[in-house]
């Protein structure tokens, strides 16, 4: 299901994202990297498996890599001449900036292409692809949905007054909360460009989901 090319991104990922939970006030809370680690790991492939299993029921193959910025406008020369790896380099800088208080849990991105199973329309002689933005919408709102669901399980199924588990719910709605950003080629943006309807569900959703997780 994960993909060769896939193996690099997620371990820089769930690295970064480690580094980025022990760090606070300027300082590495090192003996807490094992749960971090484990936090990181579960949330991350979590978002990735939802996506993929929905990917797969849509015949639709999709791979995931760094976060890259390269265009900042819709003008023909508006772009960067190469890439930006945004998805690491700005939640690393913003940390340093911040001392640790801003955690900005968004670092990969995901292309997607039909598979050959997937349905083709016909207009006269040419046929065109029925890949659409809708399915990168729906790809994109099952990863959210199911770390949303992570994050109420956790408040329902686990005392959050202790250590690790409140820091745990915590942290799943705010990955949630900064991948439904709609900037860029986030999930966020992919959402709101497939389905405006769709973009505000998941954001009555989240919202919901943060009543749930801190009342």
């Amino acid at each position: 299901m994960i993909t060769k090319k896939e193996y690099i991104p997620i371990i820089v990922s769930i690295a970064l994202f480690t580094l980025l939970l022990t760090y606070s006030k300027s300082i590495f809370s090192f003996e807490k990297i094992p749960v971090y680690f484990l936090i990181s790991v579960i949330i991350i492939f979590t978002s990735i498996i939802a996506k993929k299993i929905t990917a797969k029921k849509i015949n639709v193959e999709i791979e995931h890599k760094i976060w890259e910025f390269q265009r900042y406008g819709i003008g023909k020369g508006s772009h960067l001449k190469y890439p930006i790896l945004a998805g690491f380099f700005l939640p690393a800088i913003l940390a340093v900036i911040s001392g640790g208080f801003i955690k900005f849990l968004t670092f990969l991105e995901f292309n997607s292409k039909e598979l050959p199973g997937k349905a083709t329309k016909r207009f006269g002689i040419k046929r065109f692809s029925t890949m659409l933005e809708w399915d990168d919408a729906r790809i994109a709102f099952y990863g959210l949905l199911a770390v949303m669901a992570l994050a109420i399980l956790a408040k329902f199924f686990i005392s959050v007054q202790a250590f690790p588990f409140f820091e745990f719910s915590k942290y799943v709605l705010y990955f949630a909360i900064y991948n439904i950003v709609p900037f860029s080629t986030l999930d966020g943006m992919k959402i709101l460009m497939g389905s405006r309807p769709l973009y505000v569900l998941s954001l009555g959703l989240l919202i919901l989901t943060g009543l749930i997780v801190f009342f």
